[in-house]
């Protein structure tokens, strides 16, 4: 348990400077270990983190891993980095 624990708090650090530095919005999980997610314990720890009330209305969404999830949002970070 104190792995799975510190896991999400990792995740939860990296949403949460993702959020302090874009601002909130709606975040996807997905990949081989997404079966492991628990949004339970990494809401309130995302919440913990980001204390400003503007910043808190962002949303988690776990998606099923796949190949056409993968190649759809390597497209959107290239034309995101393209864009830049």
């Amino acid at each position: 348990r104190e792995f799975v624990d510190l896991w999400h708090r990792a995740l939860a650090a990296a949403t949460a400077s993702f959020i302090h530095l874009a601002g909130p919005g709606r975040f996807y999980f997905t990949g081989h270990n997404v079966g492991f997610l628990e949004l339970t314990t990494l809401r309130p720890l995302i919440e913990s983190m980001v204390k400003m009330s503007t910043l808190q209305s962002f949303s988690l969404e776990v998606l099923p891993n796949d190949d056409g999830t993968a190649l759809l949002g390597a497209g959107v970070s290239a034309l995101r980095a393209l864009a830049s």
